[in-house]
Formats: C-alpha cells, sequence, structure tokens
C-alpha cells in the first residue's frame, strides 16, 4: 500500500535528501582538498597550456608535503644519484626531463645541479650542499590556481538553457502553462524547494529514511481519514493529530 500511494511523492523526498547530502559534501572541500586534486590530475598545467596563461594567480599554502614538480621525490632521487654515483650531468637533466616531462623546468634544478658540480666529486660536500635546497623546494610548492577574471559561460550549457525555455515558450504557446511562465532560475531552483531545504525536514542517513518513511504514511492516513490533523492555534491543550481506531468510537 505504501507503494501504491506514495511512489511519487517518497521518490521526490529521497531525491530532496540526495541533494542536501551532496550540498554538505560540496561544502566541506577545501583549499587543500582543491590543491590535491589538481596535483593528483595536473589540471593546473593542462589549463595554463590551452589558455596560454594565467588570468589571476592565486597562492594557496598547504600543510602537506607538495607534489609539484620541483618537490617531486623521485625527481630529488635523481639528484641523489647525481651526487653519490657516476651518472653524468647530461644524463642527469635527461632523467629529469624524462620524468617531469612538460612539468620540466631547467631553472628549478639549476641551483641542485651546480651544488654537485662544485663539490667536484665530494659527495659529502655535495650531499651538504644539496639538502638544504630539498627543503627548500619541499616548503615551497608554489602552487598556482588560476582564477579566471571574467568566467565564461560553456557552451553546452548556454545551448541547454536555451533548449530549455523554448520548450517552455511552445508550451505556453500550446496553452499548457496557464500562468506566468517560469523563469530560468525558477525552473533550476524552484522555490517551492528552497522552503523544503529551508524546513530542513530530515536527517541524513538511516534516520533520515526512516523519518521520511513516517511522514508518507502520516500522509497516507490523513488521506484516509484515520488522522484528523489540528490547528495548534484553535487548540493549544491538543498537541499533535487525533487518531481514530479502526472502530471509529474512541480517540487515542
Amino acid at each position: 500500500m505504501l507503494k501504491s500511494y506514495s511512489a511519487s511523492r517518497l521518490y521526490i523526498d529521497v531525491i530532496l535528501a540526495a541533494m542536501v547530502l551532496a550540498k554538505e559534501a560540496w561544502c566541506s572541500i577545501t583549499p587543500e582538498t582543491i590543491q590535491n586534486c589538481w596535483n593528483h590530475t595536473h589540471i593546473q598545467l593542462e589549463s595554463y597550456a590551452v589558455n596560454g596563461g594565467l588570468d589571476s594567480l592565486v597562492d594557496l599554502p598547504s600543510s602537506s608535503q607538495s607534489t609539484t614538480p620541483h618537490a617531486d621525490p623521485l625527481a630529488w632521487k635523481i639528484i641523489y644519484e647525481f651526487t653519490t654515483t657516476d651518472l653524468s650531468l647530461p644524463n642527469t637533466e635527461i632523467r629529469l626531463k624524462v620524468h617531469l616531462g612538460n612539468c620540466f623546468i631547467d631553472a628549478d634544478w639549476q641551483p641542485a645541479l651546480c651544488a654537485v658540480m662544485d663539490a667536484e666529486g665530494d659527495f659529502k660536500a655535495a650531499l651538504k650542499a644539496i639538502q638544504p635546497l630539498e627543503h627548500a623546494a619541499m616548503q615551497q610548492p608554489g602552487l598556482k590556481i588560476q582564477i579566471s577574471c571574467c568566467l565564461k559561460e560553456l557552451p553546452q550549457l548556454k545551448s541547454t538553457k536555451n533548449e530549455l525555455m523554448q520548450s517552455i515558450d511552445v508550451l505556453k504557446s500550446r496553452n499548457r502553462i496557464f500562468d506566468t511562465p517560469p523563469t530560468l532560475d525558477e525552473l533550476l531552483d524552484p522555490p517551492e524547494e528552497a522552503e523544503i531545504r529551508e524546513m530542513d525536514l530530515f536527517t541524513i542517513g538511516e534516520k533520515g529514511e526512516k523519518e521520511i518513511v513516517e511522514m508518507v504514511e502520516h500522509e497516507m492516513a490523513v488521506a484516509r481519514g484515520e488522522v484528523i490533523e489540528i490547528d495548534s492555534d484553535e487548540d493549544e491543550d491538543l498537541v499533535g493529530a487525533v487518531h481514530y481506531q479502526d472502530s471509529g468510537d474512541d480517540l487515542v
């Protein structure tokens, strides 16, 4: 009976709970979360190459060890191999370029390479010289995040919005919409949903699912006439609802 009566309403309520959960997840994102994602996927480097530069640069500090190119642990391992083995300078530079790819910047590694060369085979002196450089690189990730001065709407998004409004115009022309057609903002964020969000009806998780079921069951009881909802302003002594037993004679 629950399924036959409230499938659509239950679906809407579950979707609402999912939207609230998604919003909470979005609000939990921090600058460090973005930094870790961009380091992992190399999004920033691709964006720089596509756009030919950055509109606006903002530094993001990080409390964790950076994975930006000049602080790459594997790249520094190559530097240490250059220091302690017979690896030549040209081969060291080649290995750095192969490992870092397009992220390789010669100026980032020249101080360390020059320090090893200046040690003239004294690997202890070379290690003593490059360790502070490595430490400094790890403490200065130098991440730059692009913030466009003018955010441009994606073509696909713009096209979808236009198609949506065209559909509204067609419905209006066919007298399927009697009142004033809704605006795009009203379609994307209906006022009714905003009111429900402000009410904060449900909890997230299993408890929230139980609350949804209880609310639907209550509405079913109201529809069957088993529950009479009483305005608390009319009678302050009566709280909630008056439930009739199946016999219809007694009140609970």
